[in-house]
């Protein structure tokens, strides 16, 4: 359009170039003629003079319709239409000079207006490449999250299969638990029935000291006799002896009386129920924690590390759905962009529902272990109350024992037992010895069968926990390379 305006301005100007030209040499003529008629020349060719004399014919025309003047004006008027025309041609002349200008102006945006329009069709055409393969890609992309959202489902299902087994693992124990403290509770009521016997048989003890006392008197009696008083030393001498057997049978009596209450502070350790004070407190509690407070402990530790997780997976599932929050606000509305990140919003959504049920599923197990062991921390407090009373009636009647062995140490005196009455104590100790080894026999078993349990229990917990680490594991691990892939994916975009 430019080069069009500046084409036509150029001929217009050419032809009022012409046209003064034309107007000059006329006035030339007419100049010629005027001085031919004034003088005629005195030198000059034949032909110049035809040519002037033809070039005042063609302008007598012209002539007749000017006035005649004088030659000095019209010399001056020529010389101002040559300047004119002079002047005409150089404006032509850098009219000229711009066309040529503005035509080079115009070839090198026509090349370059090809060129871009080149590059427009390569870039074209890359971008239809790129957005095959971008396509492509998001195709791939929504696949994954397919599989991924279907491999969450498959979790969230075994999750609620194993939450089903601890469930039912928690209510096997529960009873299994109950089964032994009522059998605890019933071991604890032979031990007392035991005691009581023991008792009794104390009881049965002074019996036979009273009647001793009587003996001695009639031996007192009897060695006032001095015909008698050889063959009373001989007898008093062997009543000596057996009394002393008889003292070394209480003693073995009061070694199985301590060894029993040895084995009653080893069998409250067992059942887990630690006594009050002393040793046997000190050892019970040491029993205990060897038996349950260490897996305790690791089971306790295990079930935090895995809400932790949960949390830590959840905050930055958070994180990644402000930032995608984020690029959609800023995203082109209508563009594949903002499709694709309104689909990673939701996907990444749905993910932060799964994992905070995932978290609440954890807490309620954490939540149902703590219940289980603030019951167990009751039973044992109850059972601490009963092993206390029954320490404290096991001390009376050791105490009642160590009381009458004092009397009878501090007697020293010739003592005729009844040889019946002693036999028959020594066969009820038997029979207690007997019933004492069964009962520590059951107790054996019943320890070896606990620490069973508990050392597979144990083994149970720490296969589900590394099971529930490498499934969180890997969950974290295919939500990491997501994240890489879609971040490739935005700054191939921005490329």
């Amino acid at each position: 359009g430019g080069g069009g305006g500046g084409g036509a301005e150029l001929e217009a100007l050419r032809a009022e170039v012409e046209t003064l030209e034309l107007a000059l040499a006329e006035k030339e003529s007419l100049l010629v003629s005027l001085r031919a008629s004034s003088s005629a020349p005195a030198s000059g060719s034949a032909q110049r003079e035809k040519e002037l004399v033809s070039a005042a014919g063609a302008a007598s025309a012209s002539a007749s319709l000017i006035d005649p003047r004088a030659p000095g004006d019209i010399a001056r008027e020529i010389e101002r239409a040559r300047s004119e025309a002079a002047s005409l041609r150089d404006e032509l002349e850098r009219r000229d000079e711009e066309l040529k200008s503005r035509a080079e102006r115009e070839a090198t945006l026509a090349a370059a207006e090809a060129a871009l329009k080149l590059r427009v069709t390569d870039l074209s055409r890359q971008m239809k490449d790129a957005s095959s393969g971008y396509d492509a890609e998001l195709a791939r992309v929504g696949a994954e999250l397919s599989s991924l959202q279907s491999m969450l489902t498959q979790r969230e299902e075994v999750f609620e299969s194993m939450q089903q087994r601890l469930n039912e693992a928690q209510a096997a124990e529960s009873a299994r638990r109950n089964a032994e403290i009522s059998e605890a509770r019933s071991e604890m009521s032979d031990m007392q029935a035991l005691l009581e016997k023991m008792a009794a048989d104390l009881q049965a003890k002074s019996d036979v000291e009273r009647e001793l006392r009587d003996a001695r008197e009639s031996l007192a009696a009897t060695a006032a006799l001095e015909e008698a008083k050889d063959a009373l030393e001989k007898e008093t001498v062997a009543l000596r002896r057996t009394l002393s057997e008889r003292e070394r049978g209480i003693d073995d009596a009061m070694e199985n009386i301590k060894e029993l209450r040895a084995r009653l502070r080893a069998a409250s350790s067992l059942a887990g129920l630690p006594p009050p004070a002393g040793t046997l407190t000190g050892l019970t509690r040491a029993m205990f924690k060897d038996a349950f407070g260490d897996a305790a402990d690791a089971d306790d530790d295990e079930m935090t590390d895995l809400v932790n997780a949960s949390v830590s997976i959840a905050a930055r599932l958070d994180a990644a759905l402000v930032s995608r929050e984020r690029d959609l606000a800023n995203a082109k509305p209508g563009s594949v962009l903002e499709a694709r990140l309104m689909s990673e919003v939701a996907a990444i959504e749905r993910q932060t529902r799964e994992v905070r049920e995932m978290e609440s599923a954890a807490e309620a197990s954490e939540a149902d272990l703590r219940d289980a062991e603030a019951a167990f921390a009751a039973a044992e407090a109850n059972y601490l109350d009963r092993i206390e009373d029954l320490e404290g009636d096991l001390d009376d009647a050791l105490a009642a024992a160590a009381a009458a062995e004092k009397r009878e140490e501090e007697r020293g005196d010739v003592v005729d037992a009844d040889a019946a009455t002693v036999e028959a104590l020594e066969a009820r100790l038997a029979e207690r010895d007997a019933q004492l080894a069964a009962s520590t026999a059951a107790f054996e078993s019943a320890k070896k069968r606990l620490q069973d349990e508990l050392a597979a229990e144990r083994v149970a917990r720490r296969d589900e926990v590394a099971t529930l680490r490498a499934e969180r594991e890997g969950v974290e691990a295919r939500f990491a390379s997501l994240r890489a892939s879609i971040e490739r994916e935005e700054e191939d975009a921005a490329r």
